[in-house]
């Protein structure tokens, strides 16, 4: 096959009388006609026109001539060429005289240029001897009102710590990686140079969310500041020392040149950089100096551009900051630590009983180990020295801290482990997460955290990962020097017991799905009571302050208490008994207290007597804000004149018919924007009428799957979500799905992390709903105790249609076993089959009420106690029973 040849075009070229067609040739993509071919037909010819017009010869980007010498054709139009008249070689020398002074220009403004950065950097050399960037604080708080004049101020001692001026960005720089510099004179340095103090103070009052309530603004992040922040300080709060210092440079500023003060200095007041001699002058107010060329552990160097930057060694060696940290990562090797060089974060295990060498390891963060994350793992370590890695970690460092498995060391009380906690460290608030069930070592270890923590305003509490914050309206209202607690789904209050026992005092405290034994919230009640800087108690989330009990003492400990001045309650299940002990506790303290602003009532009976305090208390303080009802029965004559008072603008009045529960899961759905979406039913393994979801690692988010294809997966009979990382936050989720779904038979939650907490919820729902036909409950695996017990027995009592309860593996004592067998022996259920498998604190005390449980439970065929902690003789009793009841199955 023949190829094609390109196309060959000509330009038509008039000298004198003769029009000749000349060949053109395409260069980068331009057709040019050539000087040279032009002359080769007529060689004396120096420059071509069309329409009268000179063509230029084509030039590079500098302005020269590009060779050989062309014009683009122009292949439509007749092209004159002409030869030189007598100036012609003039004209000719003439352009070349240009196109050399146009280099010379150049050649010029680089040198130039040049020139200036030499200059620049000879100037910056001499002037910037010192970092030009530095603030001032006072070593340790001091009592305010010991400060009322500047003569006390002064009396003070003060640190300079200088920043690392690693941007153009004020809001990028940070500490630099030193301890500070005590300051020898304090009088003189404030009023030689405390206008630039009160510049960079401002920078740092900007840039940290943690001081965001000094400058009393809404302020925005800035991540080098925020990461960094404190990392030379003290372990005192930086909002006091900050404070300190403003109010040393208020009471200076009318005098803050002094008669001594050099001009240089009097003029310097009003300009921005700071330079030259008071710069050079800086170093002679500070003690303890080290080598000029590296001060503050910051480095001299200088850009491209010639400037002159003082900075850390990251910014200013990055090869040598990697072989730093790769000495870091050796010293670390050397107690069991290793260091990710990806993720910068580190690990520490150790399984011998040596103590952890926690100086060592502070030695290494404070000067310059920089990571977001600590994990300490089976390891030993001394409570004095677990105090100054908090210290340093939460208050100068922000690091993520993760303990597993810590033996602590305490000479004077008795040891304790730590199985396992995260400290997560935020802007302004300081999150605690406890997986699973805690241990006493746990809430221990908590307090600790809690008692060290001396920035962080608000702390959060969570039996959850914190996907979801519930009290997102609850901080943004409260002021900003207020104190924070927020409890979230905690299986065990008695660490908010242990917490309230502690020196920890918090102004505004807030409990969503927070769960525990009537004991523990009757004694939650009487510290709550004790505690005086509580001015806000928030429990509209449902807790376990819904019991009579607990409501009653909730009513008798808050009645005389000074500085409350809000509490919002969520109670349920208030019916007309003869003796309504509850709805009469409710009523107390509604009429007998100002501080109840909103109260949420759900599944209850709105009575005469209920319904005439609430609109008594409206009517004559109006204290009371809010009123929320679900599901709740209510006389239309009481809804009406509740209705009046919300069209008057008295009260906040919402009524709702749905349950309280698939309201909230509803609110929840709408505000969660992350997770595994499914939009495709196909993405639902279901097979005859089997939802089969077991093992796919779902975290609670990822259940909104089941709400967006709720259609079909109420039409499943069985519903299998074993094996995944569904806590109680996962069974609120559930709650559509649960609740209306009258085919479901069988229910498979096991090997999750649902505690007590979900199952308190789980039975919540499978209480109300009436329609329910499920036989079949797997909960083997969840860390339930016999507080999860109570919750299912008192199910068990109303629920008639559950045929197969499995709780195999989980933490059941013998009290557990006495409140199950009692439900199941009195002929309450109709339990066929029991899974008790793997509890080890069953021991040979429950043999006899198993037994006797057997026996008068005839619909009873299986029992399972599995590596239970029985002996021989106690299994023989069970192989005698077997003998004697026919068809039972039991496994040991």
């Amino acid at each position: 096959m023949s190829e094609n040849s390109p196309l060959t075009t000509y330009q038509s070229v008039r000298y004198l009388d003769k029009i000749v067609q000349i060949e053109t040739c395409n260069l980068h993509g331009i057709e040019c006609l050539r000087l040279d071919d032009v002359r080769l037909r007529f060689p004396k010819v120096t420059c071509l026109y069309i329409d009268d017009k000179q063509q230029s010869f084509l030039h590079d980007e500098n302005g020269h001539r590009l060779e050989p010498l062309r014009i683009k054709a122009c292949i439509d139009e007749v092209m004159e060429a002409f030869e030189p008249e007598e100036n012609h070689s003039q004209c000719l020398q003439i352009e070349h005289i240009q196109e050399m002074q146009r280099a010379l220009v150049l050649m010029n403004n680089s040198t130039q240029e040049k020139i200036k950065q030499a200059m620049t950097l000879m100037y910056e050399l001499n002037e910037y001897t010192t970092p030009q960037y530095f603030y001032v604080l006072p070593v340790k708080n001091n009592n305010q009102s010991m400060l009322s004049s500047i003569t006390n101020y002064f009396q003070l001692e003060y640190k300079l710590y200088f920043l690392c001026d690693c941007s153009d960005d004020p809001n990028e720089r940070h500490p630099a990686p030193h301890d500070g510099y005590v300051i020898k004179e304090p009088t003189k340095f404030i009023a030689d140079y405390g206008i630039h103090i009160r510049r960079t103070l401002n920078i740092i009052k900007t840039a940290l969310p943690i001081v965001g309530r000094i400058v009393d603004m809404h302020v925005h992040n800035a991540p080098a500041l925020i990461s960094d922040a404190a990392r030379s300080l003290d372990t005192f709060t930086l909002v006091t020392k900050i404070n300190e210092a403003a109010n040393l440079l208020n009471q200076v500023e009318e005098t803050s040149v002094t008669p001594n003060t050099s001009s240089e200095l009097k003029t310097m007041s009003n300009c921005l950089p700071l330079h030259g001699a008071p710069l050079r002058e800086l170093v002679n107010y500070l003690e303890g100096v080290d080598n000029k060329n590296t001060l503050g552990n910051l480095y001299k160097k200088v850009t491209d551009d010639g400037h002159v930057r003082w900075v850390c060694l990251e910014h200013y060696d990055t090869d040598y900051h990697k072989q730093r940290m790769c000495q870091y990562a050796q010293q670390l090797k050397n107690f069991g630590g290793t260091f990710d060089e990806n993720t910068k974060e580190v690990r520490i295990t150790s399984d011998n009983q040596t103590p952890l060498e926690v100086l060592k390891l502070i030695n290494l963060l404070k000067n310059g180990l920089k990571i977001p994350k600590l994990m300490i793992e089976k390891c030993c370590i001394k409570e004095a020295d677990l105090n100054q890695l908090l210290d340093v970690c939460i208050n100068q460092l922000a690091i993520h801290l993760v303990f597993t498995d810590v033996k602590v060391l305490n000479w004077f009380t008795s040891n304790y482990i730590c199985k396992s906690i995260s400290i997560f460290v935020r802007e302004d608030s300081l999150e605690v997460y406890l997986p699973n069930r805690y241990t006493n070592g746990d809430m221990k270890t908590v307090i600790q955290v809690l008692l060290q923590n001396k920035n962080r305003r608000i702390i959060k509490v969570r039996g959850i990962d914190g996907s979801f914050d519930y009290e997102n309206n609850f901080t943004e209202k409260i002021e900003k020097e207020s104190t924070i607690l927020i409890a979230d789904h905690l299986n065990n209050i008695e660490i908010l017991n242990e917490l309230f026992s502690a020196a920890v005092s918090f102004t505004h405290v807030k409990l969503n799905y927070c769960y525990g034994s009537v004991k523990n919230f009757i004694r939650l009640c009487e510290l709550l009571a004790k505690h005086e800087t509580l001015i806000e108690l928030d429990l509209v989330n449902p807790t376990g302050f819904d019991d009579e009990h607990v409501l009653g003492k909730l009513c008798k400990s808050f009645s005389n208490h000074k500085a409350l001045k809000t509490l919002n309650l969520c109670i349920s299940n208030i019916y007309i008994v003869e003796k309504n002990c509850k709805e009469r506790n409710l009523i107390d303290l509604i009429t007998k207290n100002p501080f109840v602003k909103r109260l949420l009532l759900f599944d209850s009976i709105v009575t005469a007597d209920f319904a005439k305090a609430i609109i008594d208390k409206v009517n004559n303080s109006g204290s009371l804000k809010s009123l929320e009802l679900f599901n709740c029965q209510i006389d239309e004559q009481i809804r009406s004149r509740l209705e009046e008072l919300w069209i008057a603008n008295k009260l906040n009045l919402i009524f709702e018919n749905r349950q309280y529960y698939c309201a909230v899961a509803e609110k929840i759905r709408e505000r969660l924007d992350q997770g595994k979406v499914f939009d495709q039913e196909e993405d639902l393994d279901v097979t005859d009428d089997h939802l089969n979801l077991n093992g796919r690692q779902f975290r609670d988010k990822d259940l909104i799957v089941l709400s967006k294809n709720s259609n079909r997966v109420k039409q499943c009979k069985r519903i299998s979500l074993s094996n995944n990382q569904i806590t109680s936050f996962g069974i609120v989720l559930l709650t559509e799905i649960l609740f209306d779904h009258p085919f479901l038979e069988q229910l498979d939650l096991s090997s999750n992390n649902l505690c007590d907490g979900g199952v308190y919820l789980l039975t919540q729902i499978l209480s109300i709903n009436h329609q329910t036909k499920l036989q079949e409950l797997y909960l083997k695996s969840n860390g339930i105790t016999d507080e999860g017990i109570n919750y299912l027995v008192e199910m068990l009592n109303t629920n008639k249609t559950v045929r197969h309860l499995d709780l195999s593996n989980n933490f059941i004592t013998n009290n557990g076993v006495q409140n199950l067998t009692q439900i199941i022996g009195d002929k309450k259920t109709n339990i066929k089959s029991l899974g008790l498998g793997g509890n080890k604190d069953i021991t040979d005390s429950s043999v006899s009420l198993l037994i006797s449980m057997i026996k008068k439970c005839s619909s009873m065929e299986s029992l399972s106690l599995v590596d239970c902690n029985l002996n021989e003789k106690s299994k023989d009793k069970f192989n005698e029973l077997k003998a004697v009841k026919k068809n039972f199955y039991l496994r040991m």
